[in-house]
């Protein structure tokens, strides 16, 4: 996490005896996925949005997808699912995605669901003028 301090501001963590590197910090939060710990689910989505902040996508959706293997009614690990096959131009996989979203219709989360229609919506008008 060090890694994401702004390189102006690297200095003071510095000072408190915190170095390292970016890939140091996705080395930690791999070994903490990896583990059999509590933790584990936690280091995986960090990575997700970590690896997704840094346009590494294609790492990001890696760890996506193990989570809503772990974890198939998380419709917001679902949505970030979608949004990373996007991000790879994999819109077949993506529209796949919304629709399990929506199928999966969470009352708790409708807004995921909305979010998800209105996507399918656009992926489908961006598709249709190809």
């Amino acid at each position: 996490m060090i890694g994401s301090i702004p390189s102006g501001m690297r200095w003071a963590s510095n000072m408190v005896g915190l170095r390292a590197s970016i890939e140091d910090g996705f080395n930690e939060l791999k070994m903490a996925a990896k583990s059999d710990s509590y933790i584990s689910n936690d280091a995986k989505m960090m990575l997700m949005y970590l690896y997704e902040k840094e346009e590494r996508y294609e790492e990001s959706l890696n760890y996506a997808v193990q989570l809503t293997e772990k974890l198939p009614d998380n419709v917001i690990f679902l949505y970030k699912k979608a949004g990373l096959f996007e991000q790879l131009n994999n819109m077949d996989d993506a529209l796949d995605v919304y629709k399990e979203i929506i199928r999966k219709d969470n009352p708790r989360l409708e807004s995921v669901t909305v979010m998800s229609e209105k996507k399918i919506r656009e992926i489908e008008k961006l598709t249709l003028n190809y």
